[in-house]
């Protein structure tokens, strides 16, 4: 069964905000779980408290530094190429904590500015 053209732009209507709002899920679920796997980070990586505090603290500046940086980039290049480079920088940035020894690479500015 095809789509008449009122549905195929219900479609595109919803596709924009739809592909946002998994981004930040999948942001906001990646938070979360570091809060439960802290006390396992801690060990792994040697920090304390309160150098783990200051590294999600940097996450979460960049985060909201980043936020209205990426909504004016979406405007300019659109949202495909947009959303292309903020998951982009952000899978990167995940994925290089497989290699994190200490706070500076764990302080995770660039995971939250992606």
């Amino acid at each position: 069964m095809q789509m008449n053209n009122a549905g195929k732009r219900a479609v595109t209507r919803w596709l924009a905000p739809a592909t946002i709002m998994l981004a930040t899920l999948l942001s906001y679920i990646d938070r979360q779980v570091l809060a439960v796997l802290a006390p396992t980070i801690l060990l792994d990586t040697g920090l304390n408290a309160n150098e783990y505090t200051k590294a999600i603290s940097a996450f979460s500046y960049a985060y909201m530094l980043g936020n209205p940086l990426w909504g004016s980039l979406l405007d300019y290049v659109g949202l495909r190429l947009g959303m292309l480079m903020a998951v982009g920088l952000w899978t990167a940035a995940s994925a290089s904590h497989a290699w994190v020894t200490g706070f500076v690479g764990f302080a995770r500015p660039l995971c939250g500015f992606g």
